[in-house]
C-alpha cells in the first residue's frame, strides 16, 4: 500500500452516533472491510447498498456498536425523518462532504482526496503528472478530474466532471476502461 490516511479511532466514534443522532444511515469504508449498523435501516438505499457489498463479500460481522476497528472513510444516505445540514454542521471542516445526489453523501478526512492519492503514487513510481490517466463517472471523482491532464470520462457520468474530460469512454459494463486505454494507445 503506498497511501492510506484511517480516521482517528475516538473520531471513528463520534462520527458512528452523529450519523444516528441525525437521522442518517449508511456505510464505513476501511482498508479491510466495510461496515454497516446491525439494525434494519429504514433507508432503502442503505439496505439495498449493504445487500450488495454482502454479495461481494465485502460486508464485515462487526458492527457499529463494536469498537474495535477504524474506517477510513464514510457514506450517509438520508431520507425525509434526516437532518443532512445538523450533521454537516457538526461534523465540521475536517471531512469534505461529496454529494452523489439523490441524498446520498460520501465524506473524506480534508486532506485526503483521490487526487492527494494520485499525488502519492506518482512521486513513488516517478511518473510525470502529464502521462497519468484518471478514469471517472461520479462528483467523488472531481478532485482527481481537477488535478489530473488526462481525464477520461465514463459514459453514464455526473455532468459535473465534464469540463475537466479529455476522452469521453463507454460506461463501465461496456468495457469503457479497456475501450479507452485501446484507443488512446495505452495497451
Amino acid at each position: 500500500m503506498i497511501y492510506s490516511a484511517s480516521i482517528p479511532h475516538e473520531t471513528g466514534i463520534k462520527i458512528k452516533k452523529m450519523i444516528l443522532k441525525y437521522g442518517l444511515d449508511g456505510i464505513l469504508e476501511g482498508t479491510e472491510s466495510c461496515y454497516f449498523n446491525k439494525e434494519e435501516s429504514r433507508i432503502e438505499k442503505v439496505r439495498i447498498m449493504k445487500e450488495h457489498v454482502a454479495s461481494e463479500g465485502n460486508c464485515s460481522p462487526l458492527s457499529w456498536d463494536e469498537d474495535c476497528y477504524d474506517f477510513d472513510k464514510f457514506c450517509v444516505m438520508e431520507d425525509e425523518q434526516s437532518d443532512m445540514k445538523g450533521f454537516a454542521r457538526e461534523l465540521g471542516l475536517d471531512f469534505d462532504i461529496i454529494n452523489r445526489g439523490g441524498g446520498f453523501y460520501e465524506c473524506v478526512p480534508a486532506g485526503h482526496s483521490k487526487a492527494t492519492a494520485i499525488e502519492e503514487v506518482i512521486r513513488h513510481y516517478g511518473v510525470d503528472l502529464s502521462d497519468t490517466y484518471v478514469f471517472g463517472d461520479s462528483t467523488n471523482d472531481l478532485s482527481m478530474f481537477e488535478y489530473a491532464k488526462n481525464c477520461i470520462l465514463m459514459g453514464h457520468h455526473s455532468v459535473e466532471l465534464e469540463p475537466y474530460a479529455t476522452f469521453y469512454t463507454k460506461n463501465v459494463e461496456d468495457d469503457g476502461v479497456a475501450y479507452a486505454m485501446k484507443k488512446l494507445g495505452l495497451v
